[in-house]
């Protein structure tokens, strides 16, 4: 009986110590700054599954480039060091070298859900096809928007980028709703029945780091002008590709350099620099989604064709799909017609071409006789059913927006015959 009373005792004590620790910690995860979110999870339907292991010296690492980002408001080139990881692909591992990316504080901000650019330190990820690519929240993209928009590019023969959905787990964390998107890479021309040339951006680390982001009214016009006034000293940068490049690579560079910078000073035509029928198309895809956003010069991508000695645009982030009937001639965020709207100057010179007018009304108006918003999506049904069990509406509600940009499409046309 002795006994049973200290056993009693014993057990009793250590439910109130354990008690103790549990509330205890509930109370500092309530004070932290980064709350710990549990998830349930939810698994896309795929074969594929990505593990990736950091170390505890490299993770460190990186949450000293976050902090640093998070002080700044923003991630630079100069805070972004690679350190070495492993990733795993169902049973195969890959010794990989990662970084932090993504400019805006949505890619790091959360203590756990960040975004990374993975570089296979040796071959290619056997799985994917691809050397470099990164991996982040569905979030970032707008979710099944990014992939709706992929495979709109492609039906209509632009060039469109490897992004999916994947189970995805951190250090042994799974976490929910996670996309694997490709880089710019040669594996993104083959796999668009591209010849091998250069793809070209501007450079706008002064942009990001002129632009106080962490003011509290930081308003959408001084982002703008400081947007415009960066465009004009923006340094062209062309991607080297980590899956090697031909020996025809530098020149071709320095053509495509020469070409966009002699546009953007004013010495040449659109006409004379870009495919102003695929630019038509890519304008006019994006029109129909409501957001120039993937056509701002911090976001655009340029692909040197060598057989046309033409630029091509590559599309992506299109981040959401908005109503065109609330565009007007004073929007400068993200949603206007590019033929009509108050411009950042990239789109402004692109457009005070005729021809290049001429070719984007012709797209729209293809798009408004041929589009088929619920036979394309079809494409892509799996995908679909994932987004539905984390949001039921939100699909369907997109679905209903690009129908009635539709509308808004064709009754513009008709403003204009």
């Amino acid at each position: 009986m002795k006994y049973k009373n200290y056993i009693i005792r014993a057990i009793t004590l250590s439910t109130i110590v354990l008690l103790y620790f549990v509330f205890s910690k509930c109370a500092s995860n309530l004070d932290s700054k980064d709350p710990i979110i549990i998830e349930v999870p939810k698994r896309v339907n795929s074969d594929l599954s990505y593990q990736l292991d950091i170390d505890p010296a490299n993770f460190k690492i990186l949450e000293n480039c976050r902090a640093k980002a998070i002080k700044k408001g923003v991630l630079t080139d100069d805070n972004q060091p690679y350190v070495k990881a492993t990733l795993t692909v169902n049973e195969s591992k890959y010794e990989v070298k990662i970084k932090l990316k993504g400019a805006l504080s949505s890619h790091w901000i959360d203590p756990i859900r960040w975004s990374f650019r993975v570089i296979i330190k040796d071959g290619i990820c056997l799985e994917n096809g691809l050397k470099v690519f990164s991996i982040q929240s569905g979030t970032q993209r707008g979710n099944l928007v990014e992939v709706y928009y992929h495979h709109y590019l492609k039906s209509n023969g632009l060039i469109r980028m490897n992004y999916s959905n994947i189970n995805f787990s951190l250090n042994g964390t799974f976490l929910n709703n996670y996309a694997l998107e490709e880089f710019f890479d040669v594996p993104l021309l083959a796999k668009n029945n591209k010849i091998e040339g250069p793809i070209l951006k501007f450079e706008f680390d002064g942009y990001w780091e002129t632009v106080e982001w962490r003011k509290p009214n930081l308003s959408v016009i001084s982002i703008m002008k400081t947007f415009d006034k960066t465009y004009h000293t923006a340094p062209i940068k062309s991607f080297k590709f980590k899956s090697g490049r031909n020996n025809d690579w530098r020149t071709l560079s320095d053509i495509a350099t020469e070409k966009l910078n002699a546009f953007r000073n004013g010495n040449a035509k659109a006409s004379d620099v870009f495919d102003l029928n695929i630019m038509g198309k890519y304008f006019a895809i994006n029109t129909l989604f409501g957001s120039q956003h993937p056509a701002f010069a911090t976001n655009i991508r340029f692909y040197y064709n060598p057989t046309t000695e033409l630029i091509e645009p590559i599309g992506y982030d299109m981040e959401v799909i908005r109503d065109l009937t609330l565009a007007n001639e004073k929007d400068r965020e993200a949603n206007y017609w590019p033929n009509k709207a108050s411009l950042p100057l990239f789109t402004a010179q692109l457009f005070s071409d005729s021809l290049m007018q001429s070719s984007y009304l012709k797209s729209l108006k293809e798009i408004s006789i041929n589009n088929d918003v619920d036979k394309l999506a079809q494409v892509f049904k799996e995908e679909i059913l994932f987004f539905k069990e984390l949001n039921p509406n939100s699909f369907d509600d997109q679905i209903k927006m690009l129908q009635s940009n539709l509308v808004e499409i064709k009754a513009e046309l008709k403003k204009q015959k």
